[in-house]
């Protein structure tokens, strides 16, 4: 990963070989708490403590554990949505047991079902289903200093719309393509990065960071 200039990794649950193998690095990480754990976790303090005792105090800090991401894209289904909140906090909770609090930042990942899509990125509004939660989980951002967590795939924007050209998506266009207010969009990854920071703005919060958690241009129907 080093030889190719690769900073940042993000795995989707403890994985002790990665941990072990970048460690002394300095490659950043972002390290999941599975979807499947969230409801124990959520329930129990204790659950929480021993997953930072078994899964970032033996790392850190030679392991350059920069975010725990608990869950991802939980609210695309509803029965790990429940969880979600409830797990952020026992997990900060844990961090700070171990005085970690200030060193690693904990959020959740989000995908495209918070978001309806929005040709104009002013626009952006979570959808009313997840839009109460939505509201709490920023809160806890808020109020610890942390990022949101987006996977963003043009790809599937531009497969469900067909006033989106290919260019547009690819990086390709030179032209503008969307002209919103002062803004000006010739692709649609940053248009969909103004559009989620629209989105946590209805809500009133204006200062959180956005860190994107996915991306690319996926082509198996799996994903």
């Amino acid at each position: 990963m080093q030889n190719n200039n690769i900073g940042k990794l993000r795995i989707y649950k403890a994985e002790p070989h990665v941990l072990e193998a970048v460690a002394n690095s300095g490659i950043e990480i972002i390290i999941g708490v599975a979807n499947f754990e969230l409801r124990d976790i959520s329930s129990n303090q204790e659950v929480a403590n021993m997953w930072v005792d078994e899964n970032i105090i033996p790392y850190y800090p030679a392991t350059n554990i920069k975010y725990i991401t608990v869950g991802n894209q939980a609210f695309k289904k509803t029965k790990y949505g429940l969880y979600v909140l409830s797990a952020m906090n026992n997990i900060q909770i844990a961090l700070e047991k171990a005085n970690l609090q200030h060193r690693i930042k904990i959020s959740t990942t989000h995908g495209r079902a918070v978001i309806p899509m929005s040709l104009l990125p002013s626009k952006g509004t979570f959808n009313n289903r997840v839009k109460n939660k939505m509201r709490s989980v920023l809160q806890f951002l808020d109020d610890h200093g942390s990022p949101y967590m987006a996977n963003i795939y043009p790809y599937f924007a531009y497969l469900e719309n067909p006033n989106i050209s290919i260019d547009y998506a690819l990086f390709k266009s030179t032209a503008p393509t969307v002209i919103d207010g002062d803004s000006i969009y010739t692709n649609l990854f940053e248009s969909i990065v103004d559009t989620i920071y629209s989105a946590m703005e209805s809500l009133g919060f204006n200062n959180i960071p956005i860190v994107v958690t996915e991306s690319g241009w996926p082509s198996f129907e799996c994903l």
